[in-house]
């Protein structure tokens, strides 16, 4: 499966990064174009190059149903890499949504010691044929029964 097949579009992270939509003139026009910052060209290039990571990650034969997912976690980079790359001063002020971006982003790939969600359906997709499209969801917390008594 080339990485073609889940690669976002420019209005796909216009959808998520909406508040970076705007015209210099204020109008927001919830895709990126020519007139925004970043321009839409700056954008595609920004997502080629997320993909390209992604990628690295899942590889190139995953199964169709987690194209979405796939989509969403190089969706994701790319909003993270715009918001560093145009917008450094409100990443590190933490007026921007980069920290939000990154905790979803790590949900789905995660890292070398402890894969994400993403990449363990991968995994067992590769392994046993199973495609868990699930696998998104955060981990329970707490304790069952609970620990406390319970008042009503």
């Amino acid at each position: 499966m080339p990485v073609s097949e889940y690669t976002p579009g420019i209005d796909d992270v216009g959808d998520l990064l909406r508040a970076r939509t705007f015209t210099t003139g204020g109008q927001e026009l919830g895709t990126f174009t020519e007139e925004t910052r970043p321009t839409d060209q700056q954008v595609l290039g920004i997502i080629e190059k997320a993909a390209g990571t992604v990628f690295l990650s899942i590889g190139d034969d995953i199964p169709a149903a987690l194209f979405s997912e796939a989509k969403h976690a190089v969706t994701l980079l790319t909003a993270m890499m715009i918001e560093l790359s145009f917008y450094p001063e409100q990443v590190a002020a933490q007026k921007s949504a980069y920290a939000e971006y990154k905790e979803l982003y790590e949900e789905l790939i995660g890292t070398r010691e402890e894969p994400g969600s993403l990449v363990l359906a991968v995994i067992n997709a590769a392994e046993d044929g199973t495609v868990d499209v699930v696998t998104h969801l955060p981990k329970p917390t707490g304790t069952f029964p609970p620990t406390k008594e319970l008042i009503w």
